[in-house]
């Protein structure tokens, strides 16, 4: 803010501001080569600004930030925002980018790769954290539909390359190689009554339909928490009938928190 202020000013050897000052003015004026349009691209300006040293320690954070994720974790600008404001922000992305600390994915969505041993060269994003990203890039609530629910929940082992989500925003789609991400939209009242759990189980009973199986309810069962279980069954008290009847099934299936009624 101090130094947006700054560069508000008139600048020259004879203007002197209340914001800036008379002797800073003077010196911002003669080191930035007596232009005040060349100013902002002038590296002096940080250092008599005192804003060097704060980007350089913003860059610092937001690198330790990263460096404590876990591999394949995906992010976006306004993750680090309570670092530093948005542009210095982005600025620090794309430097780490040019020094392969994280890898751009798409625009403005960032991931930590790994690299493998057994192929020699960097593993594939995780779509699923790319998702993820997308959708607080954007402030959207969003779903995963059916296929991509099983998936997520162990009870398909097919290796996807179409990741269909439905979101609060608008249609949109992103391709990365093979693989294809698409969102489609919903209405807010269709995604935000539910966690994003909840509907994760949800749309996959959706999937596989009144035919599930017992085996099916037990890995759904054993891929939740007690806590899970107890918000799982508030939120869907008033999903249609035979989806709650199953998801009763799913949450007293051990160490109940509810009576089969």
């Amino acid at each position: 803010m101090f130094e947006k202020t700054l560069l508000n000013c008139n600048f020259n050897e004879e203007y002197n501001d209340e914001n800036c000052g008379k002797e800073l003015s003077q010196k911002l004026y003669k080191v930035c080569d007596n232009n005040y349009s060349s100013l902002k691209k002038c590296p002096e300006k940080d250092i008599l600004l005192g804003t060097k040293d704060m980007k350089e320690s913003a860059m610092k954070q937001i690198k330790n930030r990263i460096n404590q994720l876990p591999y394949g974790n995906a992010f976006v600008v306004s993750d680090f925002t309570d670092i530093t404001d948005y542009e210095n922000a982005k600025k620090c992305l794309l430097r780490l980018e040019k020094e392969s600390v994280i890898r751009r994915v798409f625009r403005g969505i960032y991931d930590k790769p790994r690299y493998s041993d057994l192929i020699k060269e960097v593993s594939a994003p995780n779509f699923y954290e790319v998702v993820k990203a997308i959708a607080r890039n954007y402030s959207w609530d969003i779903a995963p539909s059916g296929i991509a629910a099983l998936n997520l929940l162990g009870l398909s082992t097919q290796v996807p390359y179409k990741f269909e989500y439905y979101s609060t925003g608008q249609y949109k789609t992103y391709s990365y190689g093979k693989i294809r991400i698409s969102f489609r939209h919903r209405s807010s009242k269709e995604l935000s009554n539910l966690s994003y759990k909840s509907s994760l189980v949800v749309q996959a009973i959706k999937e596989v339909g009144t035919g599930i199986d017992n085996d099916t309810i037990d890995t759904i069962s054993h891929s939740l928490s007690r806590k899970e279980k107890e918000i799982l069954l508030k939120e869907t008290s008033g999903v249609t009938k035979w989806i709650y009847e199953i998801v009763k099934k799913i949450c007293c299936r051990e160490n109940p928190v509810c009576t089969n009624s």
